[in-house]
């Protein structure tokens, strides 16, 4: 127990500790301090020596950041935070902050902020404070906390929001248009966007056009009637640059009122500008801006030449023609192109004779001779398809194919032209004629491209026509030529070229037969009964099967079941792949079952082990798609007897198939250990009707697990040796079974349990 002496003597010790931090931390300058004390310091309970650490932390200023921020972090010290807010406001109002501590600080202090669980009272208080600190981390907390049922905070908030000014209005913005935010914070957006945009009114008046414009822009942004309003009054400002932000934000959605500021702005003597107000003036429509854009067509810049064409090709009438007729000759080609799209809109007969001219330029822009014959060939001017089809030549594959595309566009009009250059040299016109007849899809087209494709194929190399060809001139093959029209043929999908594309499925060259196989399938059901009939072709069986087993149905698995058996192998194969690719497709297989049974127990005569074996695999692929229960009895009892391991393991796939059901794939099959198992304990899906299940299929079983050798099948085994009388076939099956796994004879008592 203290005496009243000594409980004197700690009380005045005690007193002086205040003291003694003060002869520290105020000591002369260059003296050092302890931050750690000196935070303790601040956060005592003692007001005196509180305030004394606070003054000192305002002398020692910055260095003491880190720590304060640290106590802002510690969710235990939440009693302290708004202690702490405060002392950071006094730093950044006396000066001791530096910028980029003061973005770090906001930020943290925003985080508080945000913290629901942060006292109401700290909230409140640092939503105050938040705005004097004039950085952007300070504005989405603000924003975050805007919508709330506390009415004290929404109002320091949106108060503070407006001391940051220009830096809160884009997030605000982005809050206010977002879909998802909720109702109340909206509207509380839309207020404090509202004061803020008062703020910046007073900046339309600054003496600096750079401010000016910057006001407008935020203004435009902010978007408010009011705002709007403020804004026109800079229309007619000494400086072009504010008139030029006035356009630019009036283009969204005009009033009437601002539709005539625009009007009168589109004749200014800034270029900029009036072309600014005649592009906005287009973008609603308004027939005004037509003579407002063929007046800048002619403007001295060519970025502004070319931006009045684009927006003039939304207009008809008199005059817009006219006025772009003389652009064609401009001396900048990004101006000559954006006239010549143009006029291929406008599609005005009256432009005929300048998009000629255009086009026999010597020195003419490639994309400019292009569109120019592209809009003559859609006015039906057989000058501008015979320009585009003189392109189909070159090598230059980006012409070319801009040609044909072009081509496609121009559509029936150009059809003679492009059927007359089918029969003529030299074969890369031809090639193009193709591919451009392909993209209009016509049906007058069928009988000459189906001429081409039943054309001999001539030996590689130069053809008629193809001699004396010029160095920019693309070589092409006669193969090449009959691709284009296989291709063709498909895009246009007529029947009747079905059957000339199904005699190219045996040509000799490779390319043909992989395009026509793709043309017939392209064309689906349309190809079908053709293909069928091919199969009893020896040349083309195996080709028309594969096709077959992509677009056939129950008719295709009927017609291809007879070559199951066909002399020729690899026809034989190609048929059982077509089948079981359609069972995988769902397509009932029917009466090919049993023929893919037989295919995939017996080697087919004469067939190499190579082709045995894949057409035993395929067969078994096939039923485990399209076979069912009743199936798998056979499956099973033959695999009793099989020893081909590749074969075996194909056909418990398909036997895993089945019972887990059709489109199971291996991972989901049992492994064949598994499968014999349940063969031997005579599961009735595996061995239902089976005769032979209780002795000789079931020794093969057993033998087949011996030679297995896996400790797995060793209790069956086991039980099956204890339910039989030895001297049975089955028993002694059984008892070599178990040698082979074990290395030692089956002793009846060490089997029991």
């Amino acid at each position: 127990m203290r005496t009243p002496r000594l409980h004197t003597l700690i009380r005045r010790a005690a007193s002086l500790v205040p003291l003694v931090f003060a002869v520290v931390f105020l000591a002369g300058c260059g003296q050092k301090f302890d931050p750690d004390e000196l935070t303790s310091a601040f956060l005592s309970q003692d007001a005196r020596e509180s305030e004394r650490a606070r003054k000192t932390i305002l002398e020692v200023g910055d260095e003491m950041s880190d720590r304060l921020i640290s106590v802002l972090r510690d969710e235990t010290r939440r009693v302290h935070h708004q202690a702490c807010a405060d002392l950071f406001h006094d730093m950044l109002r006396t000066g001791v902050l530096r910028d980029f501590r003061a973005n770090k600080v906001a930020g943290v202090l925003g985080d508080v902020l945000r913290d629901k669980a942060t006292a109401v009272p700290t909230r409140h208080r640092l939503a105050q404070i938040l705005g004097d600190f004039r950085v952007a981390t300070a504005v989405r907390p603000l924003i975050a906390v805007l919508g709330t049922e506390d009415a004290q905070l929404e109002r320091a908030s949106t108060e503070s929001l407006k001391k940051l000014g220009e830096i809160a209005v884009e997030p605000l913005v982005a809050v206010r248009d977002d879909p998802d935010t909720e109702e109340a914070k909206r509207a509380s957006s839309v207020q404090a966007l509202q004061h803020l945009g008062e703020g910046l009114a007073s900046q339309l008046q600054d003496p600096e056009s750079d401010q000016r414009v910057r006001a407008i822009q935020l203004l435009g942004q902010i978007g408010s009637e009011t705002a709007r309003a403020r804004i026109t009054v800079l229309a007619k400002d000494a400086d072009a640059r504010v008139r030029l932000a006035v356009m630019e934000v009036l283009r969204t959605k005009p009033t009437e009122a601002e539709r005539e500021v625009l009007f009168s702005a589109g004749s200014d003597a800034d270029e900029s500008v009036a072309l600014e107000a005649g592009c906005a003036l287009a973008q609603g429509g308004d027939e005004r801006a037509r003579d407002l854009l063929v007046r800048a067509v002619s403007f001295r810049q060519a970025g502004s030449r070319v931006r009045a064409i684009q927006a003039l090709g939304a207009f008809r009438g008199s005059g817009v023609t006219e006025s772009l007729l003389p652009v064609l000759e401009d001396g900048d080609v990004k101006v000559r192109r954006a006239a010549a799209d143009a006029l291929e809109t406008l599609a005005d007969k009256g432009a005929r004779a300048a998009l000629l001219k255009a086009i026999e330029a010597a020195d003419q822009d490639p994309r400019v001779r292009l569109v120019c014959a592209r809009a003559l060939g859609k006015m039906g001017s057989p000058e501008g398809i015979r320009k585009l089809i003189s392109l189909l030549i070159l090598k230059d594959t980006s012409v070319r194919a801009s040609a044909i595309e072009a081509l496609g566009e121009v559509g029936p009009p150009a059809l003679d032209a492009l059927l007359e250059c089918l029969g003529q040299p030299p074969r890369a016109r031809q090639e193009g004629a193709c591919q451009a007849l392909g993209k209009i899809g016509s049906a007058l087209s069928v009988e000459a491209l189906v001429r081409v494709v039943e054309r001999p194929l001539a030996t590689p190399g130069p053809g008629a026509g193809d001699t004396g060809r010029a160095p920019e001139e693309l070589e092409v093959s006669e193969a090449d030529v009959q691709v284009a029209a296989i291709k063709a043929l498909a895009e246009i999908a007529d029947e009747r070229g079905v059957g000339p594309i199904a005699q190219r499925l045996a040509a000799d060259d490779p390319r043909i037969r992989w395009y026509a196989q793709w043309a017939l399938i392209q064309m689906g059901e349309k190809a079908e009964e053709i293909l069928i009939d091919q199969l009893d072709n020896p040349a083309l069986a195996g080709p028309s099967a594969q096709v077959l087993g992509v677009v056939g149905d129950e008719r295709a698995v009927r017609g291809l079941t007879p070559l199951l058996q066909a002399p020729d192998l690899e026809v034989r194969l190609q048929a059982i792949q077509a089948i079981g690719r359609l069972a995988g497709q769902g397509v009932p297989v029917g009466e090919a079952k049993a023929a893919l049974l037989r295919a995939a127990q017996e080697a087919p005569v004469g067939a190499t082990a190579d082709q045995s074996l894949r057409a035993r695999k395929a067969a078994l692929a096939a039923l485990a798609a399209g076979g069912g229960p009743a199936d798998v009895s056979t499956l099973v009892e033959w695999l009793a007897y099989e020893t081909h391991p590749e074969v075996r393991f194909a056909a418990t796939l398909a036997i895993g198939a089945i019972l887990e059901g059709r489109g199971a794939g291996p991972g989901d099959a049992p492994s064949e250990l598994d499968l014999l198992l349940r063969i031997l304990e005579k599961e009735p899906a595996l061995v239902a009707g089976l005769a032979q299940a209780e002795d000789k299929m079931q020794r093969q079983v057993v033998l087949r697990l011996g030679e297995m050798g896996h400790l797995k099948a060793l209790p069956a085994i086991q039980r099956l040796l204890r339910q039989t009388p030895p001297g049975e076939p089955l028993h002694e099956a059984a008892a070599l079974a178990y040698l082979r796994i074990t290395g030692k004879k089956f002793e009846a008592e060490e089997s029991k349990p």
